[in-house]
C-alpha cells in the first residue's frame, strides 16, 4: 500500500445547501483548487500558507569554470527543459500531471493518489535529509495547514458564484 499525499477541502457552513454539493460543482472546485496549485507550484511557490518559495536547488552553486555537477545540471542532458529557477517540482512532469481531485459526499480530496507518483510526492512534502532533499510543502497536510490566502480566495469566491446561482434558482 502507498503513500498518498492528499487534503479535504470542505466548507462546514455551506452543506446544507445540497446543490452546492452536486457532482457539478465539487467537479468545479476541484479543478479550481488543482489549476490553482499548479500554478503556483509552476511559479516556484507553494500552496500552502506560510510556506512561500520552495527551497533552491542544491546545485545552484556554480563550480569554477562555470560547471555544477549538481541538480539540476545533471539531468539537463534527459530533461533540456529543467531549469535552474524556479524550483517548480516539475522534471518529467508525472507527478504534478498525478496531481488531481476525487469528489467524497459532501467534499473534495485533492492529492497525489496514483501510487506510482506517490513517493516522488512524499519525498517532496516531508524531504529526505540524508538525500539532501529539503521539504517543500505542496498539499496542506491535515494537521490544521491551509492552502494560501490566494487560493482560499479563489475557493471562496467560486462557492460565492456558485452559491449566489443557485439562489437566483429558488426565486
Amino acid at each position: 500500500m502507498g503513500f498518498k499525499v492528499k487534503t479535504k477541502i470542505s466548507l462546514p457552513v455551506l452543506q446544507d445547501i445540497k446543490e452546492l454539493n452536486s457532482s457539478r460543482n465539487l467537479d468545479k472546485v476541484g479543478n479550481l483548487v488543482v489549476n490553482e496549485m499548479k500554478d503556483s507550484i509552476s511559479r516556484g511557490l507553494s500552496p500552502v500558507r506560510g510556506e512561500g518559495r520552495f527551497e533552491a536547488y542544491s546545485g545552484q552553486k556554480i563550480e569554477r569554470g562555470g560547471r555544477s555537477k549538481g541538480y539540476p545540471f545533471n539531468v539537463q542532458k534527459k530533461f533540456p527543459n529543467k531549469k535552474v529557477r524556479p524550483v517548480n517540482l516539475f522534471l518529467s512532469g508525472d507527478m504534478l500531471e498525478a496531481l488531481t481531485h476525487k469528489k467524497k459526499s459532501d467534499s473534495i480530496l485533492v492529492g497525489i493518489f496514483k501510487p506510482s507518483e506517490a513517493e516522488k510526492a512524499q519525498g517532496h512534502q516531508l524531504g529526505d535529509p540524508k538525500k539532501g532533499l529539503p521539504r517543500r510543502r505542496f498539499i496542506p497536510a491535515a494537521n490544521g495547514e491551509e492552502f494560501t490566502v490566494s487560493i482560499t480566495r479563489s475557493i471562496r469566491q467560486l462557492y460565492s458564484e456558485l452559491l449566489d446561482g443557485i439562489l437566483k434558482k429558488r426565486k
